[in-house]
């Protein structure tokens, strides 16, 4: 059975709290950057309560002020290693050490590093969706193989 929940693309006005999305949500990825694994124009569902571990696909949101240029706000990458701090994240006023995220795109190879200081929200991918048109996506569930 498909989980039905509002595909936000794009998303307008700019997200200034990661309370503004939905706790199940889906966005379309754009460019090669993550095939084979995700081929430009999949749909992607993304849980915000899930915990994301090293390996898994996860959107980074980043604070407005850091948007790209064309208002982006979003990018979805593999997780290599996210600091144990909350997010948004603020530092104290006495240190002048800010954990980084960690991720990784596929074509070509290569890595980077978000300072947390950037990022209102990491959130999981929890699978491919497929848009059902009005704003609406279902999340495609793998069939189960049962021994």
């Amino acid at each position: 059975m498909a989980t039905a929940f509002k595909a936000e693309t794009p998303v307008t006005p700019l997200v200034t709290s990661a309370d503004q999305l939905p706790d199940l949500y889906a966005m379309v990825g754009k460019g090669r950057c993550m095939e084979p694994e995700v081929m430009d124009g999949t749909c992607l569902a993304f849980d915000k309560h899930e915990e994301p571990v090293s390996g898994d696909t996860v959107i980074l949101w980043f604070r407005p002020e850091f948007a790209k240029e064309d208002g982006t706000q979003c990018m979805y990458k593999r997780l290599v290693a996210l600091p144990p701090v909350s997010l948004p994240f603020k530092l104290a006023p006495t240190s002048n050490c800010v954990p980084v995220v960690t991720v990784e795109m596929l074509n070509p190879p290569r890595r980077f590093n978000f300072p947390v200081t950037e990022l209102l929200a990491v959130h999981k991918c929890i699978g491919p969706a497929e848009p059902k048109g009005n704003g609406v996506a279902a999340l495609r569930r793998k069939k189960e193989v049962l021994a």
